[in-house]
């Protein structure tokens, strides 16, 4: 709400090759809340925000309650999560970040957090989902938070940055308010294994989203060279 009410007031500021601080001259056309290619992406973002948010709100009532974890045990459980996190995420991030399509590695990142949740009802081991879900979501958050937050900065125009992140985090803002009372009335009214179909089909919905942004990004990148080529003849 802020970055909406406030895209106007402040003068963008950058650094210049020397250092100084250049005030940003803003082109009205280059306003993120202009780009629908950006708002496409902002709303699977939020999407896949909404089914990665369970894992704070639903899951721990889950594992307690039904699966009858306790508390000290699922700390456990959340702890194996940081800790495959602060090993994995920056070597991966390095490998990964100039080899591949930073949406198509988004899509996979969501693929393997809505897999999580979906494990659950694919076998009556619970032991067994807990160890894949765990490691699914790790990895999955792994791609699909860091490279989604890399996209939004690359497509920020000059003097925009803040307007492109504001909307971002904005994006995640509505998921968390969203997340915790959607989960919860479902489980509450349906169950978990209904909650975690649910999940998987809005993780669906987001993959397929970003899938169709991914042809999008590509079809805009050639007519933007054909562009340049047509100019260049000229």
């Amino acid at each position: 709400f802020l970055s909406f009410v406030l895209k106007e007031k402040a003068e963008p500021r950058e650094l210049s090759e020397d250092g100084e601080e250049i005030v940003v001259k803003k082109d009205p056309k280059d306003s993120a809340y202009k780009d629908k290619l950006y708002l496409f992406f902002a709303i699977f973002v939020m999407l896949n925000a909404m089914i990665f948010g369970q894992l704070w709100n639903t899951m721990p009532i889950y594992f307690t309650q039904f699966l009858e974890i306790s508390k000290d045990d699922y700390g456990w459980i959340m702890l194996i999560n940081g800790m495959l996190i602060v090993i994995f995420e920056m070597p991966i991030v390095y490998l990964l970040e100039n080899k591949y399509d930073k949406i198509q590695l988004v899509i996979v990142g969501v693929a393997m957090i809505t897999f999580s949740y979906l494990i659950y009802n694919l076998t009556d081991f619970w032991q067994i989902a807990i160890a894949i879900s765990i490691i699914s979501v790790s990895f999955g958050e792994i791609l699909a938070l860091p490279f989604s937050n890399a996209f939004a900065l690359s497509r920020s125009k000059p003097g925009r940055r803040g307007e492109y992140m504001g909307v971002f985090t904005m994006a995640w803002a509505i998921a968390m308010i969203i997340a915790p009372t959607l989960g919860g009335w479902i489980a509450d009214n349906f169950g978990y294994t209904t909650l975690f179909y649910v999940l998987t089909g809005i993780g669906t919905v987001s993959c397929l989203g970003f899938y169709v942004l991914k042809l999008k990004l590509d079809e805009e990148q050639i007519a933007i060279i054909k562009s340049k080529e047509t100019l260049f003849v000229e």
